[in-house]
């Protein structure tokens, strides 16, 4: 449930936008302690990243979901990625499966 408001933003605000051809990627990369979750579209982009934090209901949820679950052990940045579109990425705890599970 922490992408689909994220996956439902790069439609709504991304894709959308576009006359033709958008696209949306989700990757799930582990990095040493951390699992990193990223939704990426090829629409218009964000503007600004760095300014105020966005307010959409959908983030705002998400948001509390991640602070709820994970306290400050993480984070969830907005990009413009070099190549244009905007990316949201997700950082979390990773946590190996045991082997009797």
């Amino acid at each position: 449930m922490l992408l689909q408001p994220l996956v439902d933003n790069a439609v709504k605000h991304g894709i959308s936008k576009l006359y033709d051809g958008g696209e949306i990627q989700i990757s799930a990369t582990a990095e040493g302690p951390e699992l990193q979750l990223e939704v990426k579209d090829n629409g218009p982009g964000m503007g600004q990243p760095d300014g105020p934090p966005r307010t959409g209901l959908g983030l705002k949820v998400t948001r509390e979901r991640l602070e709820a679950l994970y306290g400050q052990e993480q984070s969830m940045e907005f990009l413009n990625p070099p190549e244009g579109g905007a990316a949201v990425r997700i950082c979390i705890p990773f946590m190996k499966p045991d082997k009797g599970s």
